[in-house]
């Protein structure tokens, strides 16, 4: 073999070592995978792929900083005494070595998700593998605060028909106005494992039921009327069984 030759398969060997080792840790996160699904198909993989993304640590934040739509940066973690429990934001950089205690976490704890929301509006891809993790929904189902709102229907009424603040502070957060002019992302968030156990609480069950209570709620709320007349929103519950039915009777 002459020399030419033996250093051009030099160099196509060390170019593979060096592509392996960038690999590894999406392929041991892929392995985790628990379904046939798995947590990140071959085509969110290939999106993540991105030269401009940036990582930001942040070690503290306040209760004002999430309270006031701030978003913490992009490190895992930051401290919130308030609530006892640390902030876990997920963002391409973490997403990888997360453990399933660390996205049950993510699920658990208040404001997690819709940090996560706010700081991976640029990489939708996160979002969604998020929503649609087994070990944040396992987080998720077991808030109370969560449970409260989702097995009262009469705690939806309450804080729709009054005008509540918290409302309009929740549908004009940047990280849902985020999702809503996406409609890839509003898409399969409305259709990830997060929002059909949503779908499948006692609360929702009844408004899904009773579309026209459900309407007239809507109807009667200054923030929530104008999504009477989404028709994104129409188009993607009219696609998801449970909501079908309710979706053609509630929207214009």
């Amino acid at each position: 073999m002459d020399k030419e030759k033996q250093t051009y398969i030099l160099q196509v060997a060390g170019v593979a070592v060096f592509a392996l080792l960038l690999l590894l840790p999406v392929m041991w996160y892929a392995k985790k995978a628990q379904s046939p699904e798995g947590y990140i198909t071959a085509e969110q993989l290939k999106s993540f792929e991105s030269d401009t993304a940036e990582f930001v640590e942040r070690d503290e934040f306040s209760y004002n900083d999430l309270a006031d739509n701030n978003p913490a940066g992009g490190g895992m973690r930051g401290k919130f005494s308030n609530i006892g429990s640390a902030i876990v934001s997920v963002n391409i950089n973490n997403i990888v070595m997360m453990t399933p205690a660390e996205f049950e976490s993510v699920g658990a704890t208040p404001f997690s998700l819709m940090n996560t929301v706010m700081t991976n509006l640029n990489m939708p891809q996160v979002i969604e593998v998020v929503f649609d993790n087994e070990d944040v929904l396992k987080g998720f189902s077991t808030r109370k605060d969560v449970y409260e709102i989702t097995s009262n229907y009469l705690k939806i009424y309450e804080l729709v028909s009054s005008q509540d603040y918290a409302v309009d502070k929740f549908v004009n957060n940047p990280a849902v106005q985020g999702v809503l002019k996406n409609e890839r992302l509003l898409r399969n968030l409305l259709k990830s494992k997060i929002m059909t156990y949503v779908f499948s609480t006692p609360a929702a069950k009844y408004y899904l039921s009773n579309p026209a209570k459900a309407k007239q709620l809507i109807a009667n709320n200054q923030t929530l009327a104008p999504y009477l007349k989404n028709q994104s929103l129409k188009k993607i519950l009219s696609e998801i069984p449970a909501t079908r039915n309710a979706a053609a009777q509630v929207f214009d």
